[in-house]
């Protein structure tokens, strides 16, 4: 096999043959030279670019180095001076030209798309090249051509290999010469046959429908130059693919026919015609069919849908309403968006909407407002943003026009009445929709379109984001008053909703309300939200259900932000205590932390009660989003309440890690029980909590051991998230807030804490609830520009956990639990600004668990395979991880053969996890189509990227085949296959 020429010595060519193609081209030469590369040393170059191509041992960029030579040299060979020279007419024999070609195509086989292109820049410059010897006369016969078409007449079209070189052959041979690429037996002869397989390529293949549709557009205008009979071949092999299947819809409407009606606008018409197309009672299929292709044709002002200023091409259709109206309510969601998006889609966006078009609207929102399928809801949300801008757009223009005088004072005001009437109707229903009887798709779908039109500023009094750029605002004369009373209760109620996603966003919907919020204004304004809000809503976040305290936590905090914490008394309020607290600007977050401490006391005295009775999450959680509301301007007064509020979180934990802080799933054991989290919830509803107390069988007990767990867990996550927040809240404001509310010991402190609680909990949905929130605190510091003992911090933490593997005694059981969480959690935030720290900590990871030295027990080994194996799987770290997967496979591989069982245990897992990171998680039974089955990756490709695997595994094989061949029994059970011995 010929072996590559070195890399530098490629580039040498390259750079020598691209200097002489600029010479030429900024002063073609009169007599031959080449002062780059002499014409006698082509072939030596060909054979270098050639080997570079063809080696099976050459990497990508080696190979498009060898393809610039190749494409480079036919270029400089074009010349009449070159063509006719002697030693290019020897050079270019039929054999040399044909090896050529061949080369050309198979090494497109392999190839992505940049050496795709690159040989398709080669053929291109073969076909050229074949072309000016034959008319120098040096040849009478292309070979290149021959070749090409005969192999893509034996190979299926499945690949941009195909489309590519069939898109150079339609530019150099006659239409005739294409009669064996037809198929079908229909009208309109080789043109429509040949469009009948590129169209069918379209049908098959997202992957090839782009390169299939340009090619396609070729062939259409080779056939429309060239016809000289019906020019309407192009239509039935169209709707015949339109008929095929969604996906042949789909890509047809996006990469043929946008390039074909706007190119030849001529063919709509004839088209849209040449079927049932416009028929309102034709089947589900053609009314696809129609709008896919009415789409496309109105992106270039072929459907003639604008009123006013609208100027209706020749080959324009009028916009069919009875089709629409039909289509806009049909039970099909494709069909009802497709046709939602051609009653305003236009041209320009400040073309005005023509009057009978706002009644279809509502029809269609009325009809799909309960949409439940995700992409529909998501397709409606964005065509509703395009409405609006039209709408903003066109208004804006007609209030423009009429303050110039260049409006008519009747159509002018007409319209702007239209959009008004329009937005006021629209907004009134989607208010309504939101009432709490709808279900959740109706609620869900109205509060996000709701929130989509007050973004856009229609409603002036509705805060608008900073960030971002500045949204445009409406015409003087459009404004709504979407911010009532009614709207205000509405989405006050939804708060109480058992959906997150209902509740968050109408919060943050509610945050941007004028304050005091509409209708809890006026002189009696705050006694109704402390008789409305604040009681129903300090009950609620007491609530041991989630939604009921996620719901009263938010109510307090949007109080906080909009009516202001001064002049409170929650005690009071809420119940829990009679004597005058604070009222001043931290009485909201006063009052809560008295509260905590009082609920703590009822923890520390009897757990079991208090987990049923007084559950501590809501009131943490509201202690939390209290803390966001603080000024921007932290000082050192503040200091203490952050303080208090820490040590509230540490007795927390304290209460709770008599339950959460087992040792172990299967670590040591009481009179044969083991000590688990659920074993200790049991001992605590027993009545038998202390440590000579021995726990019950598993399994035990009645519910009291499941509420005592779910509270306990529920209790440290959100103490972890309000540590997390009282670490950001004063870095958002600069390091010197930071300096002034924390000081280096206080945020190691932290650190220990975060580090104490994933190392203890054993319970899962604990330590996966805690580990995003110290990922987050250690983003935090890492952003501490200023405060470099800081900065550091998150990486001395990594260390000292990596350490800890090592040299701390942690249980190996649920996986290592938290550990492998408490290590991804700093590498995840290090990766982006401390690459060489995070290989440097994987690469730890590896030296422990690979060593042989007795210093290092098989538990650290374990921690070390379960940290990798989390990591692999972890998608924000997967792209980081990815030059460590042949080390990975290997150490599994090794650790098969270890004598613990622990070991093999993690090896088999961490092996699992590797093979799903390199060949995907496939499902089976539904990744069986073409497509799938040509991008898993094959033998060559994996050993291509891994080659240190090829060997051990051939050992691993042949030791096993060697070794339990006899273990085989004597009777296989498929007789076709009968055990054979070498």
């Amino acid at each position: 096999m010929a072996v590559a020429a070195p890399t530098q010595t490629l580039e040498e060519l390259r750079d020598q043959l691209a200097a002489e193609s600029r010479a030429r081209k900024k002063k073609p030469p009169t007599a031959l030279s080449s002062p780059g590369v002499p014409l006698s040393a082509y072939g030596s170059t060909y054979e270098l670019g050639l080997a570079a191509v063809t080696s099976s041992s050459s990497s990508t960029s080696v190979c498009v180095l060898g393809l610039q030579v190749i494409e480079l040299l036919l270029a400089l060979s074009l010349s009449p001076a070159a063509v006719a020279s002697p030693e290019l007419t020897q050079l270019y024999t039929p054999a040399f030209l044909a090896n050529l070609a061949e080369v050309m195509y198979v090494v497109n086989e392999k190839a992505g798309n940049v050496m795709l292109l690159r040989c398709k820049a080669c053929v291109v410059g073969l076909v050229a090249l074949e072309d000016a010897r034959v008319d120098e006369g040096v040849s009478d016969d292309k070979v290149s051509l021959r070749i090409l078409r005969e192999r893509l007449l034996v190979d299926p079209w499945l690949a941009k290999r195909s489309l590519f070189i069939f898109e150079v052959l339609i530019g150099e041979l006659p239409i005739d010469a294409f009669a064996a690429f037809a198929v079908g037996d229909g009208p309109g002869g080789t043109p429509a046959g040949v469009l009948r397989k590129l169209v069918g390529v379209m049908a098959i293949s997202d992957e090839l429908t782009t390169v299939a549709g340009k090619v396609a557009m070729a062939w259409i205008d080779k056939c429309l130059v060239a016809s000289s009979g019906s020019s309407e071949f192009y239509q039935e092999p169209i709707v015949a693919g339109l008929a095929t299947s969604a996906r042949a819809r789909q890509n047809l409407s996006l990469y043929l026919l946008p390039q074909l009606f706007k190119a030849r606008p001529e063919t709509f018409l004839p088209l849209i015609h040449s079927r049932n197309f416009l028929d309102p009672a034709a089947p589900l299929e053609t009314l696809e069919g129609t709008l896919a292709i009415l789409s496309a044709a109105n992106a270039f002002g072929l459907v003639a849908s604008d009123s006013l200023t609208a100027t209706p091409s020749l080959h324009a259709l009028p916009l069919p309403l009875e089709l629409i109206s039909n289509t806009l309510t049909h039970l099909s969601p494709t069909l009802r968006i497709s046709s939602f998006t051609l009653l305003f889609h236009a041209t320009a966006p400040s073309i005005p909407l023509p009057a009978a078009i706002f009644p279809l609207l509502h029809s269609f929102y009325a009809a799909s407002m309960g949409e439940e399928d995700p992409a529909f809801a998501m397709g409606m949300r964005s065509a509703t943003g395009k409405l609006l801008t039209r709408l903003k757009e066109s208004s804006g223009k007609i209030e423009r026009g009429l303050e110039k005088g260049k409006q008519t004072a009747t159509d002018g005001p007409a319209y702007l009445s239209l959009v008004q009437a329009f937005l006021e109707t629209f907004t009134t229903d989607l208010v309504h929709s939101l009432n709490p009887a709808k279900p959740f798709r109706i609620k869900s779908n109205a509060l996000k379109l709701l929130d989509q039109i007050l973004h856009t500023g229609v409603d002036r009094r509705f805060t608008l984001s900073a960030h971002g750029p500045p949204t445009p605002p409406w015409a003087d004369r459009i404004s709504l008053d979407i911010l009532t009373p009614t709207t205000t209760s509405t989405l006050l109620c939804l708060l109480q909703s058992t959906y997150t996603s209902l509740r968050v966003l109408a919060i943050s919907m509610l945050e941007r309300f004028p304050s005091p919020l509409p209708g809890y204004d006026g002189p009696d304004g705050r006694d109704r939200v402390e008789r409305e809000l604040l009681v129903p809503a300090l009950k609620m976040f007491r609530s041991g259900r989630e939604a009921a305290a996620s719901a009263g936590a938010e109510i307090v905090a949007l109080v906080g932000k909009t009516m202001g914490t001064a002049g409170w008394d929650l005690g009071r309020i809420g119940g829990w205590t009679k004597v005058p607290t604070e009222t001043g600007e931290a009485a909201f977050l006063t009052s809560l932390m008295d509260l905590l401490e009082l609920q703590l006391e009822v923890y520390a005295v009897d757990l079991g009660r208090a987990a049923s009775t007084t559950p501590i999450h809501g009131t943490l959680l509201t202690l939390r989003q209290l803390f966001s509301t603080l000024p921007a301007s932290l000082t050192a007064a503040h200091r203490p309440l952050f303080l208090r509020a820490l040590a509230i979180v540490e007795r927390v934990w304290e209460v709770t890690k008599v339950v959460l802080a087992a040792q172990a799933p299967e670590g040591p054991m009481v009179d044969g029980v083991t000590d688990t989290e659920e074993a200790r919830a049991l001992m605590v509803e027993a009545g038998t909590e202390g440590d000579d107390a021995k726990p019950e069988v598993e399994g035990t007990g009645g519910p009291m051991h499941k509420i005592l767990l779910s509270a306990t867990w529920r209790a440290m996550k959100e103490a972890s998230e309000l540590v997390e927040t009282l670490l950001r809240i004063p870095s958002e404001h600069g390091v010197e807030q930071l300096r002034t509310i924390w000081n280096l010991d206080d945020i190691k402190h932290i650190g220990d804490l975060y580090a104490t609680w994933l190392a203890l909990i054993r319970h899962r949905g604990a330590f996966m609830a805690i580990h995003p929130c110290y990922s987050r605190a250690c983003s935090t510091l890492l952003k501490c520009e200023g405060w470099s003992e800081v900065q550091g911090l998150p990486v001395a933490w990594l260390d000292v956990h990596l350490d800890s593997i090592v040299s701390t005694k942690i249980s190996i059981t649920r996986r290592s639990a938290g550990i492998p969480y408490c290590i991804l959690g700093i590498l995840t935030v290090l990766l982006p600004a401390n690459r060489a720290a995070f290989d440097s900590a994987f690469t730890q990871l590896f030296d422990i668990a690979e060593s042989k030295s007795t210093d290092i027990l098989d538990e650290s080994r374990v921690h070390a395979m379960n940290t990798v194996q989390t990591a692999v799987l972890d998608g924000k770290v997967s792209h980081a991880v990815t030059p460590f997967i042949e080390r990975g496979f290997l150490l599994a591989i090794a650790m098969f053969w270890s004598p613990n069982w622990i070991c093999r245990n993690a090896a088999m897992m961490l092996y699992a996890a590797l093979v799903t990171r390199t060949f995907n998680a496939r499902r089976t039974n539904l990744d069986r189509d073409h497509t799938s089955l040509i991008q898993r990756v094959g033998i060559v490709e994996f050993f291509g990227r891994y080659p240190a695997l090829h060997e051990v595994l051939r050992r691993e094989l042949e030791f096993s085949s060697r070794e339990h061949l006899d273990d085989l029994p004597a009777s296989l059970p498929y007789p076709q296959f009968p055990r054979t011995k070498d």
